[in-house]
């Protein structure tokens, strides 16, 4: 907190109030300050006793990034989504599957939401769990997609997209 006097001559008709700040590694966003003034002297008056001052974030946003995944046929899809940088604020992203070679309702099952990170942490999964005997044996793999989108309080998408590849069986199915 900055406390003190401002002392106006006859001919001054503005003063500036300096308020230091410290400088961290932390992403915060933007922060303000609020300046009051109070108890002027011999008969002044204040038309605006308060004032807002920006300080303006220099830290790198943290960035969400989405890696790739493989599974068998009727197992799950799990995509390890990221963030990087320290930050002081919590953070989400949206995250949607489409289609590549395989179709969703056939080879793997839509999934669509958000994912809430909070400010010390690094890691989540998004999991697609793909249809059994949908990819035929000897036939090689299908892939889609999970895209990142509309991330908050100022992160950014580094990696926006992963690839989740449908492997066939290996063997045929005991009979």
């Amino acid at each position: 907190a900055v406390s003190g006097t401002l002392t106006f001559l006859q001919s001054d008709t503005t003063k500036t109030i300096s308020v230091p700040t410290a400088d961290d590694s932390t992403y915060e966003g933007n922060e303000t300050v609020l300046v009051n003034l109070s108890n002027p002297t011999n008969g002044a008056t204040i038309s605006i006793s308060q004032a807002t001052g920006t300080i303006i974030e220099n830290d790198a946003a943290p960035s969400f990034s989405i890696g790739n995944a493989s599974a068998t046929a009727g197992g799950a899809l799990s995509f390890a989504v990221t963030k990087s940088g320290t930050t002081a604020l919590s953070h989400a992203v949206n995250y949607a599957t489409a289609n590549g070679t395989a179709s969703a309702g056939t080879h793997y099952t839509s999934a669509s939401g958000t994912l809430t990170f909070t400010s010390g942490q690094t890691s989540q999964n998004v999991t697609v769990n793909t249809t059994s005997g949908s990819v035929p044996i000897g036939s090689g793999s299908k892939t889609m997609v999970v895209n990142l989108s509309s991330p908050t309080n100022g992160a950014t998408v580094a990696t926006s997209q992963g690839t989740g590849t449908i492997n066939a069986p290996a063997n045929s199915p005991p009979v």
